[in-house]
């Protein structure tokens, strides 16, 4: 196949690859979110997703794959998102190789900086929580559900902030080829 359509196909693999990292990015994230409060997926997240009836979901087990499928469903459009940017943003690179490999570095980078950033909102949240407001009735554990709360709030501008930092990632990337390159 002509070199000329390599790059256009690569950004549809990546453009495949992005949603579905994304997604099981959000699956995980839930697990520890469910781990440190159940009650916000149990009096909060639950109701919001899956309407009034929640017998599917309350009992033993099943808990883990509601909040599994609530953070997939959160996030596989973050991804969709992600991926036309970083993306679009690899076609600066001369190759199809590279743009495949810096792309998935900066799918990975955003990943990571989402994760760490969702950590600090939990720290946050636990050692900050002296003024608690606007929560569901019947919370037994208000710290535990803010500091979730605050939690998914920090990931999602982590996921902003290792977007833009994903396109940097290509900008360093290429610079650094160039001056290799000569």
């Amino acid at each position: 196949m002509d070199k000329y359509y390599m790059k256009p196909l690569v950004l549809v693999f990546l453009l495949m690859i992005a949603p579905v990292a994304a997604g099981l990015y959000g699956a995980m994230h839930d697990q520890i979110s469910y781990t440190v409060s159940p009650e916000f997926f149990l009096k909060f997240r639950f109701p919001q997703f899956f309407g009034a009836d929640l017998s599917n979901w309350t009992k033993p087990g099943n808990e883990r794959i509601g909040a599994a499928i609530i953070g997939f469903q959160n996030t596989w459009k973050v991804g969709v998102l992600l991926g036309i940017i970083l993306g679009c943003a690899g076609f600066m690179h001369k190759d199809q190789k590279d743009m495949f490999r810096h792309t998935l570095q900066a799918y990975f980078v955003t990943m990571i900086i989402a994760f760490f950033s969702g950590l600090t909102g939990l720290l946050t949240g636990i050692y900050s929580t002296h003024h608690i407001s606007s929560l569901p009735e019947g919370i037994s554990d208000p710290v535990s559900f803010k500091a979730v709360e605050i939690m998914h709030n920090f990931s999602y501008m982590g996921g902003i902030a290792g977007m833009l930092i994903g396109v940097w990632w290509h900008l360093y990337k290429k610079r650094k080829k160039e001056e290799v390159m000569g």
